[in-house]
């Protein structure tokens, strides 16, 4: 199953964005924020990246 990293500081955001993909039957990951996220995504091997960069 595909896999999507979603990364914003919203948690309520987070929490919709996970929500729906995982009824949709995508594999999610969460994060806040951007630190670290390059050690993320070589663990996490994404298929796609959800990025609120406001």
């Amino acid at each position: 199953m595909p896999k999507v990293l979603v990364v914003d500081d919203e948690e309520h955001i987070r929490m919709l964005y996970e929500e729906e993909l995982k009824s949709e039957g995508y594999e999610v990951v969460t994060v806040a924020t951007g630190r670290g996220i390059l050690d993320l995504i070589e663990k996490e091997k994404p298929d796609i990246i959800i990025l609120d960069i406001k």
